[in-house]
């Protein structure tokens, strides 16, 4: 229950014959600025998917329906409200949950002869369990050493209004020298949030509060007591609610169902139950299913997966006009739904392969039994790299190998390595040792006996090894840019390569290739120089070696091999280029 000004955000008629709708998905999460106009949620109708925009402004404080949940035109769905900071009326909010379950109980205990006593228990056990489920903690940062005594909140991974379990990463603390993770102490609700991305924090603050929840196995045994009797009964129109309450409630997800159910929920659903019993009859054991049964579930429901297929009307439509089925439509955005838009991209899907911006595919790993043989077909980023690798054949190569020494570099790297990595560091050693070979990172232009052409820019490719396939995501103007900024492009590229979102643009544009394996702790390697490229750098792993025999001295170096096509570039190059890097290093 709300004590300040609220505006309601209501289940929108998007059509003439729309009675009910299904929320699809929140584009607003809980404490955001909602202004006029903007999207707040998509919403599926009788027709099809639609955006929902907003009617006013303000923050949104209360979602009553989450994700997935269906409700009647005119149903409250959200609540915004004017000022950012103004809170609840915690008692008033718990004595509402309270009166509130008093009325559910009544509602779905249908069972007359059920006698007055017993009912009272029942109310004074859920009341019990309720007011367990709201014990609060609050979070503090982990002791740290730190001179200013304030730490930096780097990023939450989770906000308000989100489930956490005990030692899930809750958020990322950044102090003087590192960045910590730091794990929720506690299994529960974040209830707020209190400090912001971005912020210090005196390392004695609290940085959010938690609602724990803390069930007993008695207490479950004493709430689940008054419907065990009712377990083994066969269903029917008088004791749907019963059954339907006793199965979702043995869920967390389900337990929050009901306490935020309204009075008019309540009499809807009862309706609703009763008018389609015998279809829930079959499927309300799946209702907020228990972690125990989720194994079963989805084994289950893989196995009866074209029984429960939906078919929107204007997919359907579309489908009949291109006399397709839907087990064509392979490309769904949703399990088990097929909308006009999957079967839209479907039909366009030749068309959008064709396109100038291509990504690539998320590479999707066989795993294969030990002993069991088994033939399994190229994926076709795999075969992309078996057609480029046999383009090289012809290209004439040679290799020149030297031992750097890495003892300065290692020192550098050991204090920005919390930021930049090794792979980073050496892009932009290369990239400044290039700029006085512009024969190295050329690029030869195999038209009228050859031509050469000298590149305004060092752009690199590296070599991103993943299960079963090989990217080469280019750092661009490598020579332009500061370190900083390099290695956040380079921590994006990775994210966006291990998701299988790298576009051609990505790709494209290197005119000269680094292989790093050093990390594999590998001694040396040679690498295939890519088609169209002049060059490309092999790194190895660090290792030790005797500098002066007499005085003991240990030094540190990496085996770098640098392999050039032998059409205009030539070993008194390569050498000169690899000489002037061991002075750099």
């Amino acid at each position: 229950m709300l004590v300040f000004p609220k505006i309601e955000i209501k289940m929108p008629a998007l059509s003439s014959t729309m009675t009910t709708g299904k929320i699809v998905k929140w584009n607003k999460n809980i404490g955001d600025y909602v202004n006029l106009g903007d999207i707040i949620m998509t919403v599926e109708s009788d027709k099809a998917d639609m955006d929902v925009e907003a009617f006013d402004e303000g923050f949104l404080r209360v979602k009553r329906l989450e994700d997935g949940c269906e409700a009647n035109v005119g149903d409250v769905l959200g609540v915004l409200t004017t000022e950012e900071n103004e809170n609840m009326d915690e008692k008033k909010y718990n004595d509402g949950d309270i009166n509130k379950t008093e009325n559910e109980i009544k509602v779905l205990n249908p069972d007359k002869d059920k006698s007055e006593q017993i009912i009272k228990e029942d109310i004074h056990f859920v009341k019990k369990h309720i007011n367990d489920d709201v014990n609060e903690e609050k979070i503090f940062i982990p002791f740290i050493k730190c001179k200013k005594k304030k730490a930096k909140i780097n990023k939450w991974l989770k906000n308000e209004n989100d489930f956490v379990k005990k030692n899930d990463l809750l958020l990322y603390v950044e102090d003087d020298k590192s960045t910590i993770e730091v794990e929720s102490p506690y299994s529960g609700i974040i209830k707020k949030l209190l400090v912001k991305e971005g912020q210090f924090v005196d390392l004695d603050k609290e940085v959010a509060i938690i609602s724990i929840t803390e069930e007993k196995d008695n207490e479950k045994e004493k709430i689940e007591e008054p419907f065990k009797n009712k377990e083994d009964e066969e269903i029917n129109r008088d004791n749907i609610l019963i059954h339907y309450i006793n199965k979702i409630k043995k869920s967390e997800e389900g337990r929050k169902f009901l306490k935020n159910l309204s009075e008019q929920e309540e009499k809807t659903l009862e309706e609703r139950l009763k008018l389609n019993y015998e279809k829930y009859n079959k499927i309300s054991n799946d209702l907020f299913r228990s972690s125990e049964s989720t194994k079963d579930y989805v084994l289950k429901e893989k196995e009866n997966e074209s029984q429960y297929e939906m078919v929107l009307p204007s997919a359907s439509e579309l489908m009949r006009q291109n006399k397709l089925n839907p087990k064509d439509i392979t490309n769904r955005k949703t399990p088990n739904r097929i909308t006009y838009e999957d079967v839209d991209a479907f039909l366009n899907g030749h068309k959008n392969n064709s396109t100038n911006v291509t990504y690539c595919e998320k590479p999707k790993v066989e795993t294969i039994e030990y002993g069991d043989p088994k033939t399994v077909d190229m994926t076709n980023i795999q075969k992309s790299i078996k057609n480029n690798m046999m383009l090289t054949l012809t290209v004439p190569v040679f290799r020149v190998t030297h031992l750097i020494k890495t003892n300065e570099l290692l020192k550098l790297y050991e204090k920005v390595k919390q930021k930049i990595s090794m792979s980073v560091i050496i892009n932009k050693c290369v990239s400044s040792v290039l700029l006085n070979h512009p024969l190295i990172y050329s690029t030869y232009i195999d038209k009228d006996n050859g031509k050469i052409l000298y590149n305004k820019d060092v752009n690199i490719g590296n070599a991103l090894g993943l299960p079963d396939s090989l990217l080469t995501p280019v750092l661009k103007k490598v020579d332009k840019k500061d370190i900083y900024t390099l290695a956040n492009e380079w921590k994006i590229l990775v994210e966006k390569g291990k998701n299988g979102l790298l576009s051609s643009n990505d790709m494209t544009g290197s005119n000269f290739y680094i292989s790093n394996l050093g990390m594999f702790n590998t001694y040396q390697s040679d690498a295939i120089l890519p088609k169209i490229s002049s060059c490309i750098f092999s790194i190895g792993t660090n290792i030790g070696s005797i500098d002066n025999l007499e005085d003991l001295k240990i030094q540190k170096g990496m085996m770098m091999t640098l392999t050039c096509v032998h059409r205009h570039i030539y070993g008194s190059h390569a050498a000169a280029f690899m000489y002037r890097f061991i002075k750099f290093f």
